[in-house]
C-alpha cells in the first residue's frame, strides 16, 4: 500500500471465514452458555480491543440470531452468554425503550421544522409521521391490536384528502 493510499480504500474483508471459525468451534450454543473473549480471541485470531475482533463478533451474533434464533448477549468484561427465555424478554424491553426514544426525539425534529418552508410531499410525510406515533401510543397503551387497522384507515383517508388537488 502506498503512503497516501487510505485503508478505506481497500475493498471490505468478508467475515465469513472468521464466522465459520467461530461456528466450528462453538456450534449454536445452548441457553445460558458463556462464551469468553479469550476463547472468541483464540478462535479468530484477533485480539478484543481491535476493531476487526468487533466487525466479526457482530456478524456472528447476527447470524445465530437470523438463523438458529439465539441471542448472544455481551457480559461485561468476560464475553458472550446464550440468552434465556426470561434475558430475551428483559433485552425486548429494552430494544422498544430505545426504538420508543428514537421516535421521541424523530417527534421533535419534526415539531422543530418550518413546515411553510416545505413542499407539499414533505409536509404530508411530516404529517404522516406524527400521526404514525399517535397510533403506536395508543396502541402502547390500549393493547388492542384491531385498534391500529381502524385508525391507519382513517389517517389513510385524511391523508387522500389532503392530497386531492383544490
Amino acid at each position: 500500500m502506498e503512503p497516501s493510499q487510505s485503508t478505506w480504500d481497500l475493498p471490505p474483508h468478508s467475515t465469513a471465514p472468521e464466522v465459520r471459525l467461530l461456528l466450528d468451534e462453538f456450534g449454536v450454543p445452548e441457553e445460558d452458555t458463556l462464551i469468553t473473549y479469550k476463547q472468541v480471541e483464540k478462535t479468530i485470531h484477533c485480539k478484543k480491543a481491535s476493531v476487526r475482533f468487533r466487525t466479526v463478533t457482530d456478524a456472528w451474533r447476527r447470524l445465530l440470531e437470523r438463523e438458529y434464533k439465539r441471542l448472544m448477549l455481551t457480559v461485561m468484561k468476560v464475553g458472550f452468554k446464550a440468552a434465556t427465555p426470561a434475558e430475551r424478554e428483559r433485552e425486548s424491553c429494552s430494544q422498544i425503550g430505545k426504538g420508543h426514544r428514537r421516535v421521541i426525539h424523530a417527534v421533535k425534529l419534526d415539531l422543530n421544522t418550518d413546515l411553510k418552508r416545505l413542499d407539499v410531499a414533505a409536509r404530508a410525510r411530516v404529517s404522516h409521521r406524527q400521526e404514525m406515533v399517535t397510533v403506536q401510543r395508543l396502541m402502547l397503551q390500549t393493547q388492542k391490536p384491531g385498534l391500529i387497522k381502524q385508525l391507519r384507515r382513517s389517517f389513510q383517508t385524511t391523508l387522500d384528502e389532503d392530497q386531492e388537488p383544490s
